[in-house]
């Protein structure tokens, strides 16, 4: 066979059997002829990903639960998680506060170092050397945050699709929107699912409701998760407790997963404490939290 014969057989075959067509034919796909559903993104959190299987493109994730529960942190760990860990990009938008909260939160999350004292003042130079480093890595990663007061509906789209269609951001967060509010805009949930479809990027959207009742539009979202404390606001390891319920709108009991909370940092655990991180305020624990080495 002369050369050109073979490299126009070979292109030939290449095409025939990558395709579509060829594949429904042989069986070789399993998804009756649909393409393969994308693999979700990870929280980073083991016991939520195994509940969930990620947050998946194009759907939209409404994370419930009253205030004080642990909503902000949970969201502002997935993200950076997402930013810094897998160099993901990501766009936070933030509608009670400035954006410059949700990133000192994330550096205390990745420092583990206390809230309270970033605020007043590091208690040692390891806890400002954390800090420090923990701010410039989150500087250097895709992450976008910003702080909006009284959008109007179209124009939060408008900065939605340019977060993700300019800045290439893969993950949408929206914290605490009160469309979401079963008293406020009653078709936003549904503008809000449209939205991640049209975009294809999981929407992970935060309200103040209690659900079932204060959630407004929870037919149009792909799963709630409810975070809550535990009756007697349960502690473990010296940690407190939180517990998530997670439901896809049919019969039968919520999937649930129990978290460790460390409320000084702000961060959540699988189980307890890592043992790296045992002494709560060491320094190799910290460390390793800052280069992504913890889950």
């Amino acid at each position: 066979m002369k050369r050109r014969d073979f490299c126009n057989a070979t292109l030939t075959a290449g095409l025939l059997l990558g395709s579509p067509r060829f594949l429904r034919a042989i069986g070789a796909d399993d998804t009756g002829g649909r393409p393969p559903r994308p693999a979700g993104l990870r929280t980073g959190i083991r016991d939520l990903d195994a509940m969930l299987g990620g947050l998946r493109p194009g759907e939209l994730v409404v994370l419930a639960g009253p205030s004080g529960a642990g909503k902000t942190c949970l969201a502002a760990q997935i993200a950076a998680h997402a930013a810094v860990g897998g160099g993901i990009p990501v766009a936070y938008l933030r509608a009670e506060d400035f954006g410059d909260d949700v990133r000192r939160l994330m550096a205390c999350q990745l420092a583990c170092v206390d809230r309270g004292r970033e605020r007043t003042g590091p208690a040692s130079a390891g806890e400002s050397r954390r800090l420090r480093e923990a701010a410039e890595t989150l500087r250097a990663a895709p992450l976008a945050v910003d702080a909006w007061f009284r959008l109007h509906p179209e124009d939060f789209a408008t900065l939605a699709r340019r977060r993700v269609r300019e800045d290439g951001a893969r993950l949408l967060v929206v914290d605490s929107h009160p469309g979401l509010l079963a008293s406020r805009d009653r078709g936003f949930a549904g503008r809000l699912r449209g939205l991640a479809r049209e975009l294809d990027v999981p929407v992970l959207a935060l309200t103040q409701a209690r659900v079932p009742g204060e959630l407004h539009g929870e037919a149009a979202t792909d799963r709630v998760l409810l975070l809550r404390r535990p009756a007697g606001g349960g502690r473990e390891g010296g940690l407190q407790t939180r517990e998530v319920l997670a439901a896809r709108h049919r019969a039968g009991t919520p999937e649930r997963a129990r978290l460790c909370f460390w409320s000084g940092p702000g961060r959540f655990f699988s189980g307890g404490l890592p043992a790296a991180v045992e002494g709560m305020f060491g320094i190799e624990g910290p460390a390793a939290v800052v280069r992504g080495r913890l889950p």
